[in-house]
């Protein structure tokens, strides 16, 4: 998982006020930059040390890119079943990917590679 303090606005606008600091002679340079460092090499070995548990999540998770679209287009999660339903009801036909229609005359032929004439 992700450490919620790398990503959490609080640590960037700590950062930003520790520059100002330093730019007001508030805060001395070295010593912000030594204790920032420290704490995100902190950060760097603790996620190394779960990066088996993360490649194991990701493992369990993920898989191959068409297999795993395809999974996740299953399971409705890019809304895909709701916006045919909308334009069904419209009386829309939805567009189909690389078939005929788009003017080219190809009536839904593959082309070949290269763009030679043909």
């Amino acid at each position: 998982h992700v450490d919620d303090a790398l990503v959490s606005p609080p640590i960037r606008a700590k950062m930003e006020a520790e520059v100002s600091q330093i730019a007001d002679g508030v805060l001395d340079k070295d010593e912000v930059l030594s204790q920032s460092l420290g704490f995100f090499e902190n950060k760097f070995d603790t996620m190394c040390a779960e990066m088996d548990e993360v490649k194991g999540v990701l493992r369990d998770t993920v898989g191959p890119t068409k297999q795993h679209l395809r999974r996740l287009r299953q399971l409705g999660c890019f809304g895909e079943k709701a916006m045919l339903a909308e334009l069904q009801k419209d009386g829309q036909q939805p567009r189909r990917r690389g078939g005929g229609g788009g003017g080219d005359g190809g009536g839904g032929r593959k082309r070949r590679r290269g763009g030679g004439g043909g």
